[in-house]
């Protein structure tokens, strides 16, 4: 299969009628969280359920070459009309413009996570819905719904739980479920720890308005802390564009403060406490949630 170049996709897609989401992702190489082998497994995994929607995938050469002898198979070929590969180096990204900041926010971290993977991968996870609005404002494809699925989002899937998903994410579940709204999931079964979560951030910018509030609205006791899964959301055209303002609005206050940024979901938790207009949340103790709330 060929790769393109993102200077190079100009011509849009023809509509499918049938398919309502596209879903962007994407694959580099860096240092994460597992290893190589891993990704590949559930690569294949995220592969083989494309058939209900379309998938664009970012990566660079690196990460297209380490993918070849997936998507060099006979299961792959009859699905390469839903599948688009986009070859965009990370010095391209919208976010690498806070290089310097993401480096000093990893370099003046005490957070262990911060000492497992690298800086880039930080500004990778924060990328998402930037990929999300390129997807859309490139129209590689056209379709009612977008969305950010990560790649290794299919895990320990079985031939049972792949023909399962050979319909997902259904047509019904996405027009009767998924109306108007950013959709993510939430991963804090705790009420006392979300709403104690939720009031530090509104109070944080509640101050702000008085003083020259210089706290992060996490307070660093409860930075670790999870709530919201960061690595699947579904929304429209016009809620990209201004998610995507909004997220970036945030992640400078963060920088040009001086806020450690454990990861995205530190920032999705600040969108979605100040701006609670915009999103609906579903509650679980599964990180993966969608593969079953969109059967």
């Amino acid at each position: 299969m060929n790769y393109t170049k993102n200077s190079d996709l100009k011509k849009p897609l023809k509509k499918s009628e049938s398919v309502l989401i596209t879903f962007s992702t994407c694959w580099y190489i860096v240092k994460s969280k597992f290893p190589l082998e891993q990704y590949l497994e559930w690569i294949h995994n995220l592969f083989s359920i494309v058939n209900n929607f379309n998938l664009v995938v970012y990566t660079d050469i690196d990460g297209y070459n380490s993918l070849r002898p997936l998507i060099q198979t006979n299961t792959f070929f009859i699905k390469r009309h839903k599948i688009r590969f986009i070859i965009k180096p990370m010095e391209e990204f919208y976010g690498y413009r806070y290089k310097d900041a993401w480096m000093q926010n990893h370099n003046n971290s005490q957070l262990t996570l911060h000492k497992k993977v690298d800086w880039q991968l930080n500004m990778l996870w924060c990328e998402k819905i930037h990929f999300v609005n390129e997807t859309i404002r490139n129209k590689y494809f056209e379709t009612v719904y977008h969305g950010w699925c990560d790649i290794g989002y299919f895990r320990n899937l079985g031939f049972n739980k792949v023909n399962q998903l050979i319909d997902w994410p259904s047509q019904l579940s996405l027009i009767y479920n998924f109306p108007n709204k950013i959709h993510y999931g939430c991963v804090q079964t705790d009420s006392a720890i979300y709403n104690g979560l939720k009031n530090d951030v509104i109070k944080h910018y509640a101050y702000k308005k008085n003083n020259n509030n210089k706290s992060n609205p996490i307070p660093c006791t409860k930075i670790e802390e999870v709530c919201f899964a960061g690595g699947f959301f579904i929304l429209t055209k016009p809620l990209a564009e201004i998610y995507g303002r909004m997220f970036d609005i945030k992640l400078q206050y963060y920088f040009q403060n001086g806020f450690t940024i454990k990861d995205d979901q530190q920032i999705i938790m600040d969108c979605i406490f100040t701006n609670p207009q915009l999103f609906q949340i579903h509650f679980s103790n599964d990180w993966f949630m969608f593969q079953e709330l969109l059967l």
